[in-house]
């Protein structure tokens, strides 16, 4: 480090935090040390999840949430607001070969908040999909479980793949 330039703190450890971790957890703090240290035990709950062009949403049983999480990094979070009988898709919107339109939680989000067709994330390059995953809060985010995949959301307002 050039001089003057202070020592970034070291990831936190199990000496560390208050709340013992797990082989999971103490690789997740290693790798993101932002995060600081799990606030709560993992919380399994039911998922979905569906990719597109650009991005991914994932969204969450126990609250109903829907997270964005575009490719540049960013996200965002989105009230499930989609109630039975409403439109599930608009069908006077058609995707490109190989591309899909969400339907019902993520479509709505998708079409009203994200801007259709339009939207940063693109179009659904596979369909939604329930599966089994956990969240834990940390002192610095939020990390999800999913897919043998590690989502951290940080509370700065970005999220990256572990």
């Amino acid at each position: 480090l050039p001089a003057g330039t202070p020592t970034p703190p070291p990831p936190p450890t199990a000496a560390t935090c208050t709340r013992r971790l797990d082989a999971a957890d103490a690789v997740t703090a290693k790798a993101e040390p932002k995060l600081g240290c799990p606030a709560a035990a993992a919380q399994a709950i039911d998922m979905a999840r569906q990719r597109f062009e650009q991005g991914q949403m994932l969204w969450r049983a126990d609250n109903a949430a829907i997270y964005v999480l575009d490719a540049d990094g960013t996200w965002q979070k989105f009230p499930d607001s989609f109630r039975e009988g409403q439109p599930e898709s608009d069908p006077k919107l058609t995707p490109p070969t190989g591309r899909l339109q969400p339907v019902r939680g993520f479509g709505k989000v998708w079409r009203e908040q994200l801007g259709a067709a339009r939207a940063a994330l693109g179009w659904a390059t596979e369909a939604e999909r329930g599966t089994p995953g956990s969240v834990q809060d940390w002192d610095g985010g939020l990390v999800i479980r999913v897919d043998a995949v590690t989502f951290i959301r940080l509370t700065g307002g970005t999220w990256h793949m572990q």
